[in-house]
């Protein structure tokens, strides 16, 4: 049982002349008051909470007690009063904090846990309390916060999924001009999104950190009063900006698309007859076409009569370019359900799995489908089902048993006009100009 009176003591001690060895001891001594205080105050809490309101207390409930009582803010207040209302369920959790066991922020990491976990995975919190609290023990408060939160997801009544739209909900981003004449931003991303944002942003930096010191000697160390990293990092959000802007290194912005049938290609156009036509099903010559292909980098696309795509590549993870542009020329928007999103926002989706219980679905067109990021979520989620069928009509189940079927809109049949894109594009030869795209249907 901790004394809590005798560590006082031997911290009220005079501190100069204390050997190293008493040093390192009275640091842990200070860990272990602090969590006997951080439990103390947990029970205060609760028994501050069942005492009878007073009505000419201006303060409207505990937290606000404590808001006022310790001179904390409103944030901090309710999220002691949160925590000493999580650890009435977690009894060898108060008991290690006022023995000195655990840390407060060991504490307040189960505590959040629990908070944040559904009922499944709340009894089992409850129920491997104590043998979490031991492993957490040799762990720093960080890793033991990783290591609940892999807890809370394996235990999950739907895998974490709860917690996953939680933090998604929780995300925010602001821009502001400070008095400074400085832009600030500020923001909070959830896992996915903040990964992409790390990643996109360090690949940039490091080619900064490249650039700056193409020309240091190797072996000698980086000045490091030249630029921090933040610096750096600040930067590369200007350059990814630029970039999107087209004032950066080109990114394949001049290619122009042309889809056209293999008897074309082969200038039998006539003897196959087959119709050229722009998106928008304006007709246009296949000398044209392949003018266009000559002026502005076009990349053919080789279809069959039925208007397949065909030799895109196969069995890899991620969809080749190629099989994103052959989706492209099918597809102008999202395929999942009733969606309606630019194709531009869209990621292709496998149909089948491409890792799932150790199988792997194949990255051919027949098994891709382009999805935005929302239904692409969906489509990950249980209860919702999409299914190809053979001739490429896509057909999305919800969990309520609604069903949306959809054809590829870009490639019509016959005499039956094509749908034109979401958005009108811009005219040839600006910087921001999408590329043209022409279709052609077997007769």
């Amino acid at each position: 049982m901790l004394d809590p009176v005798r560590l006082v003591e031997a911290l009220a001690e005079e501190r100069a002349g204390l050997p190293q060895d008493r040093l390192r001891e009275d640091l842990g001594s200070a860990v272990s008051l602090i969590a006997w205080i951080a439990g103390r105050e947990v029970l205060t809490i609760q028994e501050l909470d069942r005492c009878e309101p007073d009505p000419s207390d201006p303060a409207k409930d505990t937290a606000g007690k404590v808001e006022r009582d310790q001179k904390l803010e409103p944030g901090k207040a309710k999220a002691k009063t949160r925590k000493a209302e999580q650890m009435k369920s977690l009894p060898e959790t108060q008991k290690a904090l006022e023995n000195g066991e655990v840390s407060e922020a060991h504490a307040q990491a189960l505590a959040d846990a629990r908070a944040k976990a559904d009922a499944k995975a709340r009894a089992a919190l409850e129920q491997n309390e104590k043998r979490l609290l031991g492993l957490g023990r040799d762990e720093t408060a960080t890793d033991f916060r990783r290591r609940l939160e892999r807890f809370v997801k394996v235990h999950s009544a739907d895998d974490g999924r709860d917690e996953h739209d939680r933090k998604n909900a929780r995300q925010r981003l602001s821009i502001y001009d400070d008095k400074d004449g400085m832009t600030q931003v500020r923001g909070a991303f959830g896992p996915e999104a903040g990964q992409r944002i790390r990643t996109a942003l360090d690949e940039v930096s490091q080619e900064l950190f490249r650039r700056d010191h193409r020309d240091h000697p190797e072996g000698e160390p980086v000045p490091t009063g030249e630029r921090t990293s933040e610096q750096r990092l600040a930067e590369a959000l200007d350059v990814l900006c630029r970039r999107h802007r087209g004032q950066g290194p080109p990114k394949n912005n001049d290619r122009a698309v042309v889809i056209l049938s293999y008897e074309d290609l082969l200038a039998q156009l006539d003897a196959a007859g087959i119709a050229s036509t722009l998106a928008d099903g304006t007709p246009v010559p296949a000398s044209v076409a392949r003018r266009m292909a000559c002026d502005a980098g076009i990349i053919p696309l080789v279809l069959g009569g039925d208007s397949v795509p065909l030799d895109l590549g196969r069995a890899k993870r991620i969809a080749s370019p190629g099989q994103r542009l052959a989706q492209k020329a099918l597809w102008s928007t999202c395929s999942i359900s009733d969606c309606r999103a630019p194709f531009a926002w869209c990621e292709m989706h496998h149909i089948e799995p491409f890792n799932e219980a150790g199988h792997f679905g194949p990255t051919d067109m027949d098994n891709l489908t382009p999805a935005c990021h929302h239904c692409h979520d969906l489509a990950h989620t249980p209860g919702w089902d999409i299914v190809k069928e053979a001739d490429g009509t896509v057909v999305t189940t919800a969990p309520d048993g609604t069903t949306w079927r959809r054809r590829p809109d870009r490639c019509q049949p016959e005499g039956r006009p094509a749908e034109p894109p979401p958005a009108a594009a811009s005219e040839p030869g600006t910087s921001d100009a999408p590329a043209a795209t022409l279709f052609t249907h077997a007769a």
